[in-house]
C-alpha cells in the first residue's frame, strides 16, 4: 500500500493494528477506511444464539438476519440478473465473507463458498451453520431474478468438507 497521501497521524495508528491470527485487517484505498473480519465474534455470535435457540434455532434467526441484511445492501446495486449476482458476490468477497463462485441461472444452480468467515472457527460440527449466507444469497436471488428460491447449504467446511456449497431451487 502506496503510504503518499495519508496523514501520519493515520498511518501510525494503521500500522499499529494488531489482530489475532484467527482474524485479519482489510485496507482498501488512500484514505484507509478498512473492515475488520473478527471471527471471534461471529463464532461468539453463532454459539450465542444456539446457546438460547438451540443450532437447529439458530438457522433460522441467523437466515432471516441474513437475509434483511442483504436486502437492505441490495439498495446500493444499480445492477440486475446475472450481473447482480456476480457484482454483490464480488462485494462480500472483496469485503472478508469468503471467497464466492457461482454457477446459476434464473432457473437455479449452486454456489460454493471458500474460506467462509462463518466456519472458521468451528470444526468436526455435524451440520451446516452458513445460515446468515443462506438468507443473503436467497434475498440476492430474488432480487436479481425477481422470483423466489429456496437455497439450501449442501456442504459445509465446518463440518470437514473442502467448501460450503448452496443448492439454489425456484420454490414451487
Amino acid at each position: 500500500m502506496s503510504e503518499k497521501g495519508l496523514d501520519k497521524k493515520l498511518l501510525e495508528r494503521i500500522k499499529s493494528l494488531k489482530m489475532e491470527k484467527n482474524g485479519e485487517i482489510m485496507l482498501q484505498g488512500f484514505a484507509g477506511t478498512f473492515g475488520v473480519k473478527d471471527t471471534n465474534s461471529i463464532r461468539d455470535l453463532l454459539l450465542y444464539v444456539a446457546d438460547n435457540f438451540g443450532f437447529k434455532g439458530a438457522g433460522p434467526i441467523l437466515s432471516r438476519a441474513g437475509y434483511m441484511f442483504a436486502r437492505e445492501l441490495l439498495n446500493e446495486f444499480k445492477e440486475k440478473g446475472a450481473d447482480l449476482i456476480r457484482k454483490f458476490l464480488e462485494f462480500l468477497t472483496l469485503n472478508g465473507f469468503g471467497i464466492f463462485e457461482e454457477n446459476v441461472d434464473e432457473t437455479g444452480g449452486e454456489i460454493v463458498l471458500k474460506n467462509s468467515i462463518f466456519t472458521e472457527n468451528f470444526q468436526n460440527i455435524d451440520e451446516c451453520i452458513d445460515h446468515f449466507v443462506v438468507g443473503m444469497l436467497t434475498a440476492l436471488l430474488e432480487r436479481a431474478f425477481n422470483r423466489r428460491y429456496i437455497v439450501l447449504e449442501t456442504e459445509c467446511s465446518a463440518k470437514g468438507d473442502p467448501y460450503c456449497k448452496f443448492s439454489v431451487k425456484l420454490a414451487q
